[in-house]
């Protein structure tokens, strides 16, 4: 299994994310380098539902290695599997990062957080991240800066957060934030560490966008 992902804390002004800049992580690929030799089964594996295959042929699509690069088709095969009766997280990350970047679909943020929050759900680590920068940013959510410091907490329990970023991204959210929403940052991050399911799904129901 390999990830493709590009934790990218863009920091301007003293440690301020900037909305335009702070993109995040991109979409992540696990083992999903199809050969040429493949293409005709897993096309045949993805029309028939089956999710791993959807999202190895959105990667196919995307990467432009073994498939002309075709990201229309890319956010396709990404719905599909996100759609799924298992809700594959992989998917619901990437597609976000799609609606983020205007990549295969107009650009749109709200939906982008939607799918973040979705995955973020099912434990996927890059999710955290990536809806912690909405969330500080204000992008498609109303700003909570203490639950994006906690959701970068969370996002550094991966050992791929860790070994990306010289510091992490909640000790450079923190240097832009008021002493008061640090300590409710840091006492949610508490919480989310002790019950990460509940407190995260709590969290995240109360949220509006």
């Amino acid at each position: 299994m390999y990830a493709r992902s590009r934790f990218l804390c863009h920091v301007l002004l003293g440690l301020l994310f900037a909305a335009s800049n702070a993109h995040g992580s991109g979409t992540e690929s696990s083992g999903h380098a199809a050969a040429q030799s493949n293409v005709p089964e897993l096309k045949s594996r993805a029309a028939r539902g089956d999710v791993d295959a959807q999202v190895q042929l959105a990667v196919a699509y995307e990467d432009g290695v073994v498939l002309t690069r075709d990201v229309q088709e890319s956010v396709r095969w990404y719905r599909a599997a996100a759609e799924a009766g298992n809700l594959d997280a992989q998917a619901q990350y990437n597609l976000g990062v799609m609606y983020r970047d205007g990549l295969g679909a107009l650009q749109d943020v709200d939906q982008a957080v939607h799918w973040y929050r979705l995955a973020a759900l099912q434990r996927y680590p890059a999710a955290y991240y990536n809806l912690g920068v909405m969330y500080f940013n204000g992008a498609g959510v109303k700003q909570d800066r203490a639950f994006a410091y906690a959701l970068f907490t969370l996002a550094e329990s991966s050992a791929q957060v860790q070994g990306e970023h010289e510091s992490g991204p909640a000790q450079m959210a923190a240097q832009a934030m008021t002493e008061q929403d640090l300590a409710v940052g840091v006492t949610l991050a508490a919480r989310m560490a002790a019950h990460p399911g509940d407190t995260l799904d709590a969290y995240l129901s109360q949220q509006n966008h």
